[in-house]
C-alpha cells in the first residue's frame, strides 16, 4: 500500500504556546466517548455540552477552551500526558483519506504552522492516481502551478474564456463583500474572532497589495487545497467540481479579508486570513454541497460566476 502526502507533511510540529492562532479557543473541540470517560475518572467535570448530538467542550467566556493555560499551553497535557487529549485535538491538523491502492495524508490550513510551511513550496512526490478523478486532481493542480497569479488559475480552472467580457471592479468588489458577509455573519453575531472585524477599515477598500505580494504562498495553498479537499474516497468528479467550487469562494474571501486590513499588515495578515476562512468554512462536506445547491440553484458553475469573482 502505498503512502502519499506532500513533501512538508512530516516536517510539522505543534508550535504550542509560541501559536498566535491557537486551535484552543474560538472552535469546536469534540470530545470522544473514550477520552470523556477518562475526564469523568479524573474529576474533570462540567466541561462540555452536547451541540447536534455531539459533545464538544464548553468554551469560557472568552471562547477558550477551559484546559487552555495563560501560558498557552494545554493543561491536560501538562498535568495528565497526551492521554486525557481528545483524538480530535491528537490528530489536528492532520488528516487522513484510504484508497483502494493507497493512503493519502495531508495537513488543513487551519492551523498557521501548517502555513509557515507552505512558503517553502507545496509537492506531492509520487502522485500517481489511477482513477479518473485522480487524474482530473493532478490536471487542476497543474493548471494552478502553470498560472501567474491565483484569479488566472481559477479562470482557468473553470474554464472561462480568454475573451470572456470584462467585469467592472465595483461589481467584482460588491460580491466580493457579500460573499464575505454571508460566511461570516454567524462567526460575528456570536462573538467569535472579535478581534478580526473590529481592524476592519473600510478606507482600505481596493487595497490589493497584501494579495499580490504574497501571492505565491497564496497559490501553495490553493495547492494544498485541491490536493486535500477535491478529492475524496468514492467522490464523483461532480463532488470534486463542487469542491473546487467552495475553494474559489474561500480565496475570493481570502481576498477581500486582505483588501479591508491595515496597509501596514504583513505576511502574518495573509496567513490569519487564511486560517479563518478555513476555519470557518470547515464544514461537513453534505452541508457544503447543500450550501451550494441553495445558493446556485443545484447547478455546477459556468463562466459568468468565477468571472465576477475573479476576471
Amino acid at each position: 500500500m502505498r503512502e502519499l502526502y506532500p513533501a512538508h507533511y512530516t516536517r510539522f510540529h505543534c508550535i504550542a504556546s509560541s501559536c498566535d492562532f491557537t486551535c484552543c479557543r474560538e472552535w469546536k473541540i469534540y470530545a470522544d466517548d473514550a477520552v470523556f470517560r477518562k475526564w469523568q475518572k479524573n474529576g474533570i467535570r462540567k466541561v462540555t455540552r452536547w451541540v447536534d448530538g455531539q459533545r464538544v467542550v464548553r468554551l469560557t467566556e472568552d471562547l477558550d477552551c477551559p484546559h487552555l493555560a495563560e501560558d498557552g499551553l494545554c493543561r491536560l497535557i501538562t498535568e495528565y500526558g497526551e492521554g486525557l487529549i481528545p483524538g480530535s485535538c491528537r490528530a489536528f491538523p492532520r488528516e487522513i483519506r484510504e484508497y483502494p491502492d493507497r493512503t493519502e495524508r495531508s495537513l488543513m490550513l487551519a492551523c498557521p504552522a501548517v502555513i509557515d510551511l507552505l512558503a517553502e513550496g507545496f509537492s506531492v512526490p509520487g502522485n500517481e492516481s489511477p482513477e479518473a478523478t485522480g487524474r482530473l486532481r493532478e490536471h487542476w493542480m497543474r493548471i494552478i502551478r502553470e498560472s501567474a497569479a491565483p484569479e488566472e488559475a481559477f479562470l482557468r480552472l473553470f474554464r472561462v474564456p480568454e475573451d470572456y467580457p470584462a467585469v467592472p471592479a465595483d461589481a467584482q468588489k460588491e460580491e466580493e463583500a457579500q460573499l464575505y458577509a454571508d460566511l461570516t455573519e454567524n462567526y460575528r453575531a456570536e462573538g467569535y474572532y472579535r478581534r478580526f472585524w473590529e481592524e476592519e477599515a473600510d478606507v482600505n477598500r481596493g487595497n490589493m497589495t497584501l494579495w499580490r505580494t504574497h501571492k505565491d504562498i497564496i497559490m501553495n495553498c490553493i495547492l494544498n487545497d485541491v490536493w486535500s479537499e477535491c478529492l475524496k474516497p468514492g467522490f464523483t468528479e461532480q463532488e470534486m467540481r463542487l469542491k473546487l467550487e467552495w475553494t474559489a469562494l474561500k480565496y475570493a474571501a481570502v481576498r477581500h479579508f486582505l483588501r479591508i486590513r491595515p496597509r501596514k499588515g504583513g505576511f502574518r495578515t495573509v496567513r490569519n486570513g487564511i486560517v479563518l476562512m478555513t476555519r470557518i468554512m470547515s464544514m461537513d462536506d453534505e452541508e457544503i454541497f447543500t450550501w451550494l445547491h441553495e445558493m446556485f440553484d443545484g447547478t455546477l458553475w459556468g463562466p459568468e460566476y468565477p468571472a465576477l469573482l475573479f476576471g
